[in-house]
């Protein structure tokens, strides 16, 4: 997750400082840049309502993987593309993979780290630091003479070896239990981690295992005791 979030912000820094260049490539003036963002980013919010949908049935973690391979691939065919149209097309569909990406990471993260916000903030931040290094990256490519359609191809490399590291580990991740299983975990007595909780909306008990572990001997030892003496009042002589 932390190479995700500062893969997608590669993109978006080297977006804003190779715009110029790529608006004198294919001619596109100010307005036809902001008509084409707007279109984009529509699309892209719309598509990320499905994308959240999808999540909850194949998991967070396997549409980041795919998302990231279909983004790279993309991105590839934005920096290669040899006409406008096509590269509206083709940043229209960037834009698509794009969202889902952010879909997939915020879900994943969001129920991680669902009792620990400032983690939750640090994520984000990682966004913040890969769009400084792709700002970085391209302003100097830029200035040595390189293309701007050379630093995308890289950036889609970067975003490759990432998914493919989510596909590799993704049998390693617990999932996130919820729906009629969680229901039954809850029913029988088990103890479940605290995410799913957070993650499920059922208003459960947000604790630790390890605090599950320790409260286990003394409800143990309570279950030994048996049930509760009843104090006999005193009885004096009778008269």
């Amino acid at each position: 997750m932390v190479a995700a979030f500062a893969t997608f912000g590669l993109f978006w820094g080297s977006w804003a400082v190779m715009v110029y260049n790529i608006q004198h490539t294919f001619d596109i003036n100010d307005a036809q840049l902001g008509l084409l963002l707007a279109v984009a980013i529509a699309v892209a919010g719309a598509s990320s309502a499905v994308m959240a949908h999808l999540a909850d049935r194949v998991g967070a973690r396997r549409l980041l993987w795919i998302a990231l391979f279909a983004w790279s691939g993309l991105l590839v065919l934005l920096s290669a593309a040899p006409e406008k149209w096509l590269f509206v097309v083709a940043l229209i569909l960037v834009e698509i993979a794009g969202g889902s990406i952010d879909t997939a990471m915020n879900a994943e993260v969001s129920h991680r780290l669902i009792g620990h916000p400032a983690a939750l903030v640090r994520f984000h931040a990682l966004f913040n630091c890969g769009a400084l290094c792709g700002a970085a990256l391209a302003g100097v490519l830029l200035h040595a003479g390189v293309s701007w359609r050379w630093v995308w191809p890289g950036v889609a490399a970067v975003a490759l070896a990432v998914g493919v590291w989510a596909l590799a580990t993704e049998a390693d991740v617990p999932p996130v239990r919820d729906g009629p299983d969680a229901e039954h975990a809850r029913t029988n007595g088990e103890q479940q981690p605290a995410s799913i909780h957070a993650g499920d909306g059922s208003g459960g008990p947000r604790c630790s295992p390890g605090a599950a572990r320790r409260a286990r001997p003394r409800a143990r030892g309570r279950a030994h005791e048996g049930p509760p003496r009843l104090r006999q009042p005193h009885r004096g002589p009778v008269l």
